[in-house]
């Protein structure tokens, strides 16, 4: 339990009395971040933001006035000090009236400390508090690893961590894959409707950077805590996580531990990926060199099959804007979707079904990738559609006329 304002209100043995309360209840209930002691004009070079000042009041004996009080609080308030415990029977028979009236002002917490309430006791409690609550933070923090842990040892180990992710957080989680899109995880909570769309452009922006970093979001229900995942020079994906208030050190610990663990689980996958993208270079090697049957065997085994014939070739020079593009390609693959590709050399080379191709240059639009496509082909007529899309393409490049807004053409063909 941390220590706040409230907790001490409610230790008799204290003798506390809420002399001015706060407008906003719930200051009662933030977590002090220690207690202090000074009676000097200005003790805010040694305090900091949460913290609980104790003072017997001397200044006050010297300075009665409402200035004085005016300023003294507003010192105080200017530094974020939670409150102000103000002894009386020591130097003071009652709190002065204008600190009162000061405080009530600026709606600054003041509490009298009464019966010579020794200020150690105070500040020792205050102490304990926050050690015993660091050290239950920690105890939390430590089985919650492990539990990751074990759930990484599960053959579904991604989702099982993110599901005891979002149990230990008591918050939801969402991941998101390198192309933006959501990925279904077995978890019980939902992003709110009304973050949905925040969420999911925080990420787009995230990955368009094409370097790791986080971010946050925050709302008035909460706040969201982003992170790719993956390499820099490559991302995997975003985290996000939602949660009522903020992590503490704690929280954010976690979070760091499930990163690296589902950073490490995506980069194992790239092995896997790097293999397939050569098989599908293998594939359309067999293809040009006049192999449709193998081809077409070895193409239903990776799990993108060839279109029925006549096929539209289409090729995508090398560009810096094509790595999202073929990350998408690659996840509506693993989905059995999309069209087959592979990269040949520095260009990409898709097959679709002429009724696709539409579909296809909306996709390399979002993408703003610049493209050429050839007219219908049958599968003994691959290498000259696959230079006719070439030159269709470098048309495009060069700036030539069948350029379209969007850098994306498709010319004129038989």
């Amino acid at each position: 339990m941390a220590a706040t304002l409230r907790t001490l209100l409610d230790t008799a043995r204290f003798h506390l009395r809420l002399i001015v309360p706060p407008i906003d209840a719930a200051v009662l209930d933030e977590p002090l971040a220690w207690a202090h002691s000074s009676d000097l004009p200005d003790p805010t070079p040694w305090l900091e933001p949460g913290q609980l000042l104790l003072t017997d009041g001397g200044y006050f004996r010297r300075h009665p006035g409402r200035d004085a009080a005016d300023a003294y609080v507003e010192r105080l308030a200017g530094a974020s000090v939670r409150a102000l415990g103000f002894a009386t029977s020591v130097i003071h028979d009652e709190v002065p009236p204008a600190l009162v009236d000061a405080a009530r002002r600026r709606d600054f917490p003041l509490i009298e400390v009464a019966d010579r309430t020794p200020f150690m006791a105070i500040i020792r409690h205050v102490a304990d508090t926050i050690a015993a609550d660091q050290r239950e933070r920690l105890d939390w923090l430590l089985d919650a690893q492990r539990a990751i842990a074990r759930a990484a040892l599960r053959v579904d180990g991604l989702s099982a961590i993110l599901h005891e992710l979002e149990d230990r957080l008591d918050g939801w989680v969402a991941l998101f894959d390198a192309a933006g899109e959501r990925v279904a995880i077995p978890t019980e909570r939902r992003i709110p409707e009304e973050l949905g769309g925040a969420v999911e452009h925080a990420v787009r922006r995230a990955l368009s950077t094409g370097t790791r970093r986080g971010g946050r979001i925050s709302t008035a229900g909460g706040e969201v805590t982003l992170q790719t995942l993956g390499r820099r020079d490559r991302l995997r994906g975003v985290l996000a996580i939602g949660n009522p208030a903020p992590l503490d050190e704690a929280g954010a610990d976690l979070v760091a531990s499930v990163i690296a663990l589902a950073s490490i689980a995506l980069e194992q996958s790239r092995a896997l990926e790097d293999a397939r993208r050569s098989l599908r270079a293998g594939v359309l090697d067999l293809l040009l060199a006049g192999s449709v049957d193998v081809a077409a065997r070895s193409a239903q085994l990776l799990g993108s099959p060839l279109p029925a014939e006549p096929v539209r070739v289409v090729v995508a020079p090398a560009g810096a804007a094509r790595r999202l593009l073929v990350e998408e390609l690659e996840l509506d693959a693993e989905r059995g979707r999309g069209p087959f590709f592979a990269l040949d050399g520095d260009r990409l080379v898709l097959l679709v079904p002429d009724a696709r191709l539409d579909a296809l240059a909306a996709v390399l639009r979002r993408h703003r990738t610049i493209a050429g496509a050839s007219g219908p082909a049958g599968w003994g007529e691959l290498r000259a559609a696959l230079a006719e899309a070439e030159r269709a393409a470098a048309a495009v490049a060069d700036g030539g006329p069948a350029r379209s807004s969007a850098s994306t053409s498709w010319p004129p063909t038989g």
